[in-house]
């Protein structure tokens, strides 16, 4: 993809999602900053300027650096309150000062939305999370749909939607929903802990045969929000891999990449032992992206 002239905010630049998507951001917009609130990247990307902001920071950011795109990977979910703070009050300040000022807003949503219990889910399906973090998540996927929709009243084009065809929000949003980013090397922090166990460093770990998800890998994912901040698609967008794979079925692909006995790190479970609220199929349907994106979505590796 060209070098845009344009300008690109990154919030959560400091999280796994905003450090992988920089470097292709800084190659693809002239200008990129990239937020970060408690701790600084430990690399500086080349070609992002780094700007410690906490979430109710941001909004003022927006309208003072006035960038043609913000990609919003910032969140949290350590605690319920927490995620409300960041994920939907945050939210709902970016997107507010995105409408104000005509930028455009690509949005970062997780499968958790749903409640697993009617997958695969296409972009029409409607949320109904289970836990604290998915319930922020479609939260905030409502706010920026509404913001978005009122900002765009009284103009002539489409109201907010997710269908392929049709006239784009001229100052849309994206809201795009994925699943487990995943790298295998160098490991992503949910695959680094299963490495490790395989490896002998660390203690075993049990993973539900009966929890289903589409794994996406790291970079499929940066080049697809890289080319929707470029582009004007507007609406829902599920953003993941082709496969759909139990959390135990992803270890076993670990384990292979890696040429280890999959039983010296691994053990199966059952999600209904773990007494928590866990959604059981949160795989995602990939038609539209497949149609719209010049990105592709491939498999996980394989030995």
């Amino acid at each position: 993809m060209e070098r845009s002239a344009r300008k690109l905010l990154i919030t959560g630049v400091s999280g796994y999602v905003g450090r992988a998507v920089a470097p292709p951001a800084a190659a693809a917009f002239a200008s990129v900053t990239g937020t970060y609130h408690r701790h600084a990247p430990a690399a500086s990307p080349e070609g992002v300027t780094l700007t410690p902001a906490a979430i109710e920071e941001i909004p003022a950011l927006i309208r003072a650096l006035r960038p043609d795109v913000v990609l919003h990977t910032a969140a949290a979910w350590r605690t319920e309150e927490e995620a409300r703070a960041v994920i939907v009050e945050g939210t709902r300040g970016i997107a507010l000062a995105c409408a104000e000022t005509g930028v455009r807003l690509v949005h970062l949503s997780t499968d958790l939305v749903f409640d697993g219990e009617r997958g695969p889910y296409a972009e029409d399906d409607p949320p109904a999370p289970v836990n604290f973090y998915g319930a922020a998540k479609a939260e905030a996927e409502r706010i920026v749909a509404e913001v978005f929709s009122r900002a765009d009243e009284g103009r002539p084009s489409t109201p907010f939607h997710s269908a392929q065809d049709g006239p784009a929000l001229p100052r849309g949003a994206v809201i795009v929903r994925t699943s487990l980013v995943t790298c295998f090397d160098p490991p992503d922090p949910r695959t680094a802990p299963v490495l490790a166990a395989l490896r002998g460093e660390a203690a075993a770990v049990t993973l539900f045969t009966d929890e289903y998800r589409c794994p996406v890998r790291t970079e499929d994912l940066a080049a697809a929000l890289i080319e929707l901040a470029q582009s004007d698609f507007a609406g829902v967008l599920h953003v993941a891999g082709p496969e759909r794979l139990s959390r135990y079925e992803l270890g076993l692909r670990i384990a292979a990449y890696y040429g280890l006995n999959p039983a010296a790190g691994i053990r199966p479970g059952l999600s209904s032992d773990s007494g928590m609220a866990r959604p059981r199929d949160c795989s995602l349907r990939i038609d539209l992206a497949r149609r719209v994106l010049r990105a592709s979505l491939h498999p996980l590796p394989k030995p």
